[in-house]
């Protein structure tokens, strides 16, 4: 293992530049940033540790590294959603975690029956990516469990704090009534569930409410 940690001050051993290390790439590569704001891979062997110095930038704890500074019009805040879809041949439904969000997101999900929870997958879903994380028989439908989300969004730039999220979840079949989209990643027809903000309301659920607030009130004979 590397004798570097995150936040080493460094000096380059054939060259007159020193910097901060920002990324632990492997045992014999790690990232330098400079005053510049750049960050360059150098092999180990070619930079020495430098004790009891700092940068001037780090002097000022007002002013944060340009490095941990990412563009508003870059980051990209929202767009957790599950994904459902289906294998019409063996009448399976697939159900993946789609991350469209600049985040990593720690994930603990479960199903719930009889009051009872179970834990299915716990991980990290990282940025612009999915991860399956369930099936069932679409002939169950009707059975399906409550699905519960956890979600830790973790980011290294210097953003506002997004609080942890909660979530459950019972997907049932007039869920399923409106048509399939395609989903953002998984490039295939799914339906789509957010998890990072409320649902609107499906259109059968609109039909609903407003056949029963035009119907007529029954009369008492």
């Amino acid at each position: 293992m590397t004798n570097f940690r995150l936040g080493d001050y460094v000096r380059f051993v054939d060259e007159e530049l020193e910097g901060h290390v920002t990324n632990i790439l492997n045992e014999e590569l790690i990232e330098v940033t400079g005053d510049d704001g750049f960050g360059i891979p150098v092999p180990t062997s070619k930079v020495t540790l430098v004790y009891g110095q700092f940068s001037k930038k780090d002097e000022n704890f007002d002013e944060p590294p340009a490095s941990k500074i990412v563009p508003s019009s870059q980051f990209v805040e929202e767009g957790v959603h599950l994904a459902v879809t289906t294998d019409l041949r063996n009448e399976l439904a697939s159900f993946y975690l789609i991350n469209e969000t600049s985040f990593e997101l720690l994930i603990s999900f479960g199903t719930e029956k009889s009051n009872k929870l179970e834990g299915v997958f716990a991980g990290m879903v990282g940025p612009q990516k999915t991860e399956k994380i369930y099936a069932a028989k679409m002939n169950e439908l009707g059975n399906w469990p409550t699905f519960h989300f956890k979600t830790i969004f973790h980011t290294s730039s210097l953003r506002i704090s997004i609080a942890p999220r909660e979530e459950k979840l019972k997907i049932r079949a007039f869920d399923l009534a409106n048509a399939k989209k395609t989903a953002p990643i998984l490039q295939e027809k799914a339906w789509l569930f957010a998890l990072d903000k409320e649902n609107e309301p499906l259109e059968i659920e609109k039909l609903k409410e407003q056949f029963y607030s035009h119907r007529p009130e029954r009369k008492n004979k």
